[in-house]
This record gives C-alpha cells, sequence and structure tokens, in this order.
C-alpha cells in the first residue's frame, strides 16, 4: 500500500515540476512577444511615409515628429519603468502596458488629425518602455539567475526578428490592405499577450513600503549617476546605436528608394539584411568579447567598423555593395550590447 502511494506521489511530483516549467517556458514567451514587439513597433512608420504624408498632409519633418513623439514617453518611462515593476509586480505592469500599446494601435489606425497619431505614438512608447524591464524580471523570477544572459541574448536576436516584421511583412501588408488595416492588425499582438499574462502569469510584488523602496532607489540613481564610468560607456552606447537605428527604422527606406529607385518592399528588404547584421553580430562580438576577454579592443573596433561602413552606404550606387555595407553597418552596431556586460 504505502509503496503504491510513493508511486502516486512521485507521479504528482513529476506531473507538477513538467507544469512548472511548461508555465516558465510559457511567461517567457509572452515576455518575448512583447519585447520583440517594441521595435516593430518603433519602425513602422517608416514603412508608410508616403502614405501618412498624403493622409494627413505633412512634410517629412511633421512626420519625423511623429516618429519621435514615441520616445518621449518612452525614454522618460525608462527609470520608473523598474521601479513600477518592483512595486507592483511584472503581471500588472506587463498587463496594463500591453492595454496602453493596444489603445495606441487602435487611435492610430482612426486618426484623422496629425495631433491624435501624435497622442497614440506617445501611447505606444509608454506602453512600450517597461519592455525590457519586463523581460529581465520575467527571465529572473521564473528561471535560475545563471540562465540570464543566454534568456537575455535570445530577446536580443529576437528583438531584431521584430524589427525585420517591421520593415518587409509589413510593408506587404501594407500595399495589399492599407495602412490602417495593416496597423488595426498589429494591435492583435498586445491583445493577445493581455490575454496570455492574465491566463499563465503570476503576481510578484517588492515586500517592503513604496517609502522605504523609493528611498533605496533613489540612492542606487545616485551611486549610479555619479560614476564616470557609466556616462561614458552610456555615451558610447549611444553614439553607435542611434545612427543605425535611425537610419535603419526611419529615413533609410526613403533613402535607398531614391538612390536606387525601388520601391518600399525591395528597399525593406536591404533594411532588413541590417537587422539580420545587428542580430547576428550580437551574438559573434559576445562570443568573441568571452574569448579575448578584453572588451576595450572589441568596443573600439565596433565604433571603427561602423564609422568606415556608414558613409559608403550614403554614396554608393551598387545594390550589392550596399547590401553587404548594410549587413556590415548592422554587425558594427551591435557593438553596443558590450555596454550592458
Amino acid at each position: 500500500m504505502s509503496s503504491a502511494r510513493g508511486v502516486v506521489v512521485k507521479k504528482s511530483a513529476i506531473r507538477n515540476s513538467y507544469k512548472i516549467i511548461l508555465t516558465s517556458i510559457i511567461c517567457y514567451l509572452i515576455g518575448i512577444i512583447f519585447y520583440s514587439f517594441d521595435p516593430l513597433m518603433q519602425s513602422f512608420p517608416s514603412i508608410i511615409t508616403d502614405q501618412l504624408m498624403r493622409t494627413f498632409a505633412i512634410s517629412s519633418v511633421g512626420i519625423g515628429f511623429v516618429t519621435a513623439s514615441y520616445y518621449y514617453s518612452y525614454n522618460l518611462m525608462q527609470i520608473p519603468a523598474g521601479i513600477l515593476c518592483d512595486l507592483h509586480g511584472t503581471r500588472k505592469i506587463l498587463f496594463f502596458s500591453s492595454i496602453a500599446c493596444t489603445i495606441g494601435l487602435l487611435l492610430f489606425s482612426f486618426s484623422t488629425l496629425v495631433d491624435e497619431i501624435i497622442i497614440s505614438r506617445i501611447l505606444m512608447g509608454l506602453g512600450a518602455s517597461c519592455a525590457a524591464v519586463i523581460l529581465v524580471d520575467i527571465s529572473k523570477e521564473y528561471f535560475s539567475v545563471t540562465y540570464l544572459p543566454i534568456l537575455v541574448g535570445i530577446a536580443q536576436f529576437a528583438g531584431n526578428i521584430g524589427s525585420i516584421c517591421g520593415q518587409l511583412p509589413l510593408s506587404i501588408v501594407s500595399d495589399i490592405y492599407g495602412w490602417r488595416t495593416s496597423i488595426l492588425m498589429l494591435a492583435i499582438i498586445p491583445i493577445s499577450v493581455i490575454i496570455f499574462t492574465f491566463l499563465f502569469m503570476k503576481n510578484s510584488a517588492y515586500d517592503s513600503s513604496h517609502k522605504e523602496y523609493i528611498l533605496k532607489a533613489i540612492q542606487k540613481l545616485k551611486e549610479v549617476l555619479l560614476n564616470k564610468v557609466n556616462w561614458l560607456i552610456a555615451l558610447y552606447a549611444m553614439f553607435l546605436w542611434a545612427p543605425f537605428y535611425s537610419f535603419s527604422s526611419l529615413w533609410g527606406i526613403m533613402l535607398l528608394k531614391s538612390t536606387l529607385n525601388l520601391s518600399v518592399e525591395n528597399a525593406s528588404k536591404l533594411i532588413a539584411i541590417s537587422w539580420i547584421g545587428s542580430g547576428i553580430g550580437s551574438i559573434l562580438i559576445g562570443m568573441w568579447s568571452s574569448y579575448i576577454n578584453k572588451r576595450k579592443i572589441c568596443i573600439f573596433f565596433s565604433a571603427f567598423l561602423g564609422l568606415i561602413v556608414f558613409p559608403t552606404i550614403l554614396f554608393s550606387n551598387s545594390l550589392m555593395g550596399i547590401s553587404v555595407f548594410l549587413f556590415i553597418f548592422g554587425m558594427a552596431s551591435a557593438g553596443q550590447a558590450l555596454s550592458f556586460a
């Protein structure tokens, strides 16, 4: 009798362990999807630039302002995002962040005024600002800290896939169904995240009082801001990533269209090459840095490579040449990943 009971208990324990593992994987995938959706939302205006300019009768300066409005709330919320996740738990923040993204996409799709699409972009940036923090918190909460570098590395690659999806696939859908319908279809993703978050994720919040935690956070922030090395690393990451991101996410398609007489779809294919290069480069430069154990060499090499390659893209008229240079440019930009190491 006791032997049979022991077998039942053992089988029950195995089933529970499988259930825990499956739940952890599902929660991580939810975080991956939301994290990958962030660069997709950032970059989609570059695909529909011409349509937006015609629909709302705005210039390229206006398009730049519409695109940049995403980053007003996104950048302002970077530090509060971590505090909010600690105070209220990952589940709640992911839930409400997805709602903000959904509302932003719906408003963008049905907008008739420029002010409305600017507000919608601000809402998207507000919702997506917590994506990276949420992913790291999920990785630490559901998996051993030992696997954190691997999980974050996978997420970085997935983010590049999200950027690629914001180029060619969205371009094709936009040509077939129109830009309003294509943006409306994007809302399916955060709605799915809302549903799966509600079904699978558990909530955990910081144990201490709000006041105590905020005081500790302010003290830590002071230490970070007073460290000169942190400022140098931040400036390096900004100057390396900003040219790549602004080119690949906004103006690259328009430039390639005008210089090479390409369609939006073909220009999107070329831009996708740069994101593929960035994804592969993120993995390779991490391996190289770990192998030689000298991050400074990798950092300087990435910056120098980007400095040499970027002008060749601007002045090259060869389709094959630009394809190669875009791939190398993407690999060079991956050096910014070392700023987190």
